[in-house]
Formats: C-alpha cells, structure tokens, sequence
C-alpha cells in the first residue's frame, strides 16, 4: 500500500470514501423501503445524510487548506474496497441482518485503512487528520454493530430454520478452536497495548475471555497481521483497540451462530451454544467500556450491561 503524505491526498481520498458510502447508504435504505423495512431504511438515510454533511466538511477543509492547485492523484493508493448494491438483485436477496453486514463491512474497512494511515505517518497534520477520520468510522460502525444485533435477534425469533448442510463433530472442534485461538489472540494483543492505560477491572474481562478460549498464551503465536491490526488501532487511542477487540468477538460470535444451524449433534449445539453465550457476554462488556469511552456513542450506553465501567488508569 503506497504511503499517504500529504494532507491534500487525506482529504481527497475522504471525499473518494465519503461519495462511495453516501451512494452505499442511499441504495440500502431503498431496498429496504421496497422489502417492508421503513425503520431500517430511515436509519440508512440518517447515515446517507450524514455522509453527505462529511463530504460537504471535507470540501470546505479543501477550500481552506494552504495548499494550491489540484488535489493529488490517489489512483496509485489502494483504497478500502468499495459496496455498490445493485438495485436490481439487491431487494430480493437482502434482509435486515445482511444489509446492516455489508454496512458494517464497509465502515470497518474504512476505520482499518485511516488508522493505518495515521499509523504510517511521518507528517503530523497527516496523522491527526487520519486519526479524525478514522474515529469517524469507528462511531457509525459501533452504531451499525448495535443495530446489526437488533436485527438479528429479529429475524431469529421470526425466521423458521434454514435448511444447511451438517457438519461432524470432528470438523466443528476443528473449526470451532482455530477461530478461538485466533479471537484469543487478538484479545491478548489488546490487552498488552491496554496494560496501565485503562481500569484493571477491562484487563481482567479481556484476559479471561482471551484465557478461556485459548488455556496456553502460547498455543497460538501472533501473526503479523493480528498484530499489525490492534497497533494500527492504537494510533486512535483506547476506543480505537475496543473497538477492534470487540470486533473480533463479534466475528467469533457469528462463526458460532453459524455451527449453531450446521451441527447435526446435540452434544456440538449444546457445547457451541454455551460459548457463544460466554462470547455475547465478554462482548458486551466490551462495548459498554467502549460506549463510555467515545462521547459520540453516548445513546448506545443505555443498552449497556450496567455493571461494567471504563476509567483511565492513575
């Protein structure tokens, strides 16, 4: 990926991204007005609006910024990818849950790429520019991961099962612990960079979850890209690690809900359902340390487990 170095080159590549999610949130929520869902289209137009209001904030930082003459070319610059739906297949094939998928999907990316460029940056205006925008994507993704939850639970209460193909005991154990050991992982990751930074009481959560996933910190080694993952997020500061941490119980928590439908044993459903009720646990206790964290995520606190409080650390 060719490095970001100048401030032109952020805020044209914010109204690159910026476009492409306004034109995103625009074709969901009108496939959702044709499918029946008048509540979720309404927070897709929220979204679309509020991008717009991104891309006009970023044009007039354009106007103002000292630089003179055209915005740099970010042809060269590999760019989060992009989800255009097409209308024509889209309100068939899409339902609540997988609409607010791909809307999460595009907003993580996002959050990945800002943060790796503030990662990388030698120029200090580059970097905390980096830094605004990928806190911006971290918010509306916290927003679209809330409302991801909401719509599953939804459609799990209404939907009868889904006719899937089975899988034996010996390839869901297999499954089910390298997707563990990864999660755990990137837990343990979390927790390093955290350490002294936050309320032991949050270490103590990520650590025993990390730790009843994975026994040995050994079983599995960091890849590079785990790693690379949480010291990128860092660049924005603790939220910016929650988030990811949550996020990768959230992956785990999907992988679950999958062998759930796919198990053709009692004994594997009963075991899987027990961990994915430990997972929406720990995740949960992670995103209310995140809603307390970022003001902009304040409405979300309310549905948070009330027991769980994130300080910094004297």
């Amino acid at each position: 990926m060719v490095l970001v170095t100048t401030i032109r080159q952020v805020l044209a590549i914010a109204d690159a991204l910026e476009r492409a999610a306004v034109r995103r949130y625009e074709s969901l929520g009108a496939c959702m007005r044709r499918v029946g869902h008048a509540d979720l289209a309404r927070v897709f137009e929220a979204l679309a609006q509020e991008e717009r209001q991104h891309v006009e904030n970023v044009e007039h930082l354009a106007q103002a910024s000292q630089s003179s003459g055209p915005s740099d070319d970010i042809s060269e610059l590999m760019l989060p990818e992009t989800f255009e739906i097409g209308d024509a297949a889209a309100a068939a094939l899409l339902t609540p849950y997988k609409a607010l998928s791909l809307a999460v999907r595009g907003e993580e990316q996002a959050f990945s790429f800002w943060t790796y460029v503030a990662s990388e940056a030698a120029n200090a205006e580059v970097r905390a520019q980096a830094e605004a925008m990928a806190r911006q994507e971290l918010v509306h993704a916290a927003k679209l991961r809330h409302e991801r939850r909401r719509a599953y639970h939804a459609e799990r209460q209404r939907k009868q099962p889904e006719t899937v193909d089975t899988l034996d005991d010996a390839t869901l154990r297999s499954f089910i612990g390298r997707q563990e050991r990864e999660t755990a992982t990137t837990l343990r990751d979390a927790a390093r960079h955290l350490d002294g930074e936050v309320d032991p009481t949050l270490l103590h959560l990520i650590r025993g979850f990390a730790a009843s996933l994975s026994a040995e910190p050994s079983a599995v080694a960091p890849t590079t890209e785990t790693a690379t993952l949480i010291q990128r997020a860092a660049a924005v500061g603790a939220v910016g690690i929650l988030f990811e941490a949550a996020g990768s119980v959230e992956q785990l928590i999907e992988q679950y809900l999958v062998l759930l439908r796919r198990s053709e044993h009692a004994s594997g459903l009963e075991d899987v359902s027990r961990r994915c009720e430990h997972a929406t646990a720990a995740v949960a206790g992670l995103n209310a340390c995140l809603y307390a964290l970022e003001p902009s995520l304040a409405e979300l606190a309310q549905h948070a487990p009330s027991g769980i409080r994130l300080e910094a650390h004297p």
